[in-house]
């Protein structure tokens, strides 16, 4: 997302996002921007195909209304995220601890063992946290521990513009590739080696051959 930016930053460049419909709302975020577009993964082949066309006569893909409507479920995230973040702090040392056990699947014995304490004194935790957070359930306490501590936006979706010298660099590995399958790599490593780059980060996958 930080790459995206810089690209928005640039001007004249426009980005089509396919991902998730929960990664959707995530770019929420950029979506002030007209030269970004987003689209879920549930998007028609005919219909992707046509907003790539759109794409390329520099026309936005995204109507008004669905840009605006991510934006704000993208708003309405944040808010809920950061109203789970400020009831996380209410809890005291102890009770987030057990919280945090709890949450990696533990049993309430096993968060017991862990911390030294009987069940009985672990029950007792959850009793108060689930107080404090509203949860009426210990299922509903963990559900929020992990919604509080979501990243919101996962690292880079999208690779760095290649740097200067990359090229070069490219141009050896792509040597080393060829080497390679002469020497052996059946068609498996022949198909591997008219791949030239190909990069993967979180919903967007981009791949030079």
């Amino acid at each position: 997302m930080a790459h995206v930016r810089r690209y928005l930053a640039v001007g004249g460049v426009r980005v089509l996002v396919v991902t998730s419909a929960e990664g959707a709302v995530r770019w929420g975020r950029l979506l002030e921007s007209d030269q970004l577009d987003v689209l879920t993964q549930t998007t028609a082949v005919s219909e992707l195909a046509e907003a790539v066309d759109q794409l390329d006569a520099g026309r936005p893909v995204m109507d008004p209304e669905r840009r605006t409507a991510l934006r704000t479920a993208w708003a309405l995230t944040v808010d809920r995220q950061q109203r789970l973040e400020a009831l996380m702090a209410t809890l005291s040392p102890q009770q987030r601890r057990v919280l945090e056990l709890l949450a990696t699947g533990r049993r309430v014995s096993e968060v017991g063992a862990e911390l030294g304490v009987s069940s009985g004194t672990v029950r007792s935790h959850v009793k108060s946290l689930r107080a404090k957070l509203g949860a009426a359930t210990q299922l509903k306490a963990v559900a929020m521990y992990h919604q509080a501590h979501e990243r919101m936006f996962a690292g880079d979706l999208v690779p760095a513009p290649r740097q200067v010298g990359e090229e070069s660099n490219q141009e050896t590995r792509r040597e080393g590739s060829r080497e390679s399958s002469q020497e052996g790599g059946g068609p498996g490593a022949e198909q591997a080696s008219g791949v030239l780059d190909e990069v993967s980060g979180g919903t967007v996958t981009l791949a030079r051959r």
